[in-house]
């Protein structure tokens, strides 16, 4: 470890060797500078810190520290330029509001995608906000990595350090499983629900944010189908409209749903009828389609025929207009649902 620079990580500037022989202490200063600069790092500790903020989950904001380093990891000085250095993340965009960088002071923060370490000096400090939560990727936890490279390119090994990046306060709930199309009268696949913030990272449900009781937060499931509906959930039988509850240090949980009438329509979880708190309602739209065929219906309004012709006897006969004979018969499923045969199908008729 070299005793330079002075001031940093507990380096005097000089070591004190002591040696002892036959009870008689000597001791000697002795200076050890930095090797050749071989890479950049960021010598600070790993930082967490919530989406789009300074701070760290104890309230502290947090800079990070870039350092040019010789290959034992002391710091190193550069006596006759300044290094300038390129900072970028690697990560990918959260799905709404997106936004990163890095910036020289916390107040005001203002962008930047260069620093200078100057002349004489061995690191330059940055700050930097990302709105992507570290859980919000495949694996989770494994991003963003920030970095710094130095230009122009001198063969320096890149700066890298990951960041883990919390969620912030819940401000929406949104069903986050796909688009279904069910089938009349059959139950659902499983429907997720799942608390956000206002980058849309999935954010858990904190003690304080819970119904009475610690429970968690319940949310009402309603859809504007006429149908009939029936809603389930962990812990809440099946009902008309339902309820589901996602427990406390939890961000996502399932419902299940029964609807009966052919259709497109919206089904939708609001935490507001048991506790309001201002967060968005989640939203999704879904698809009902016909149930197997189960009975042949008439599907044109019964006539009264004049014997004989194609009048009716009323309004037609009056104004002596015809009207059409013809009569459709309709497959439907059990719920009165049209439900198309799958092949051709031959059907009997007789009057009685």
């Amino acid at each position: 470890m070299s005793s330079l620079p002075s001031g940093e990580s507990g380096r005097t500037g000089q070591w004190t060797l002591t040696a002892n022989a036959y009870n008689v202490p000597g001791t000697a200063n002795i200076v050890i500078a930095p090797a050749s600069t071989i890479k950049l790092a960021f010598a600070n500790s790993q930082r967490t810190l919530f989406a789009n903020r300074l701070v760290d989950d104890n309230g502290i904001v947090r800079d990070f520290a870039v350092q040019p380093q010789d290959t034992f990891a002391n710091p190193t000085i550069s006596t006759t330029t300044s290094i300038f250095v390129n900072l970028t993340s690697d990560r990918l965009p959260s799905p709404t509001n997106d936004f990163y960088a890095f910036s020289l002071s916390s107040t005001p923060f203002v962008a930047t995608t260069s620093i200078e370490i100057a002349t004489n000096t061995y690191q330059t400090r940055v700050y930097y906000k990302d709105t992507r939560a570290s859980d919000n990727y495949t694996p989770a936890g494994t991003k963003p990595i920030i970095q710094a490279k130095e230009t122009p390119n001198q063969g320096w090994t890149m700066g890298q350090q990951f960041v883990n990046i919390l969620p912030d306060a819940i401000s929406r709930t949104a069903i986050v499983s796909a688009n279904q199309t069910l089938t009349a009268g059959a139950t659902s696949q499983a429907l997720l629900i799942q608390t956000q913030d206002q980058y849309s990272n999935p954010s858990p449900v904190k003690l304080i944010q819970s119904d009475p009781g610690g429970i968690g937060v319940r949310f009402a499931l309603t859809s504007n189908s006429s149908g009939q509906k029936q809603f389930w959930s962990e812990g809440y039988v099946a009902a008309t409209t339902g309820t589901v509850a996602i427990p406390v240090n939890s961000h996502t949980t399932s419902f299940y749903m029964i609807d009966t009438l052919v259709g497109n329509y919206t089904v939708s979880a609001d935490e507001d009828p048991f506790l309001p708190r201002g967060w968005a309602v989640a939203v999704q739209t879904y698809t009902v389609v016909g149930g197997t065929p189960y009975k042949l219906v008439f599907a044109t309004p019964a006539r009264r025929l004049v014997a004989g012709t194609t009048l009716q006897f009323y309004p037609d006969f009056e104004t002596g207009q015809s009207t059409t004979t013809v009569i459709k018969i309709q497959v439907n499923d059990f719920y009165g649902n049209i439900s198309p045969v799958s092949s051709t199908t031959i059907i009997s008729l007789r009057a009685v």
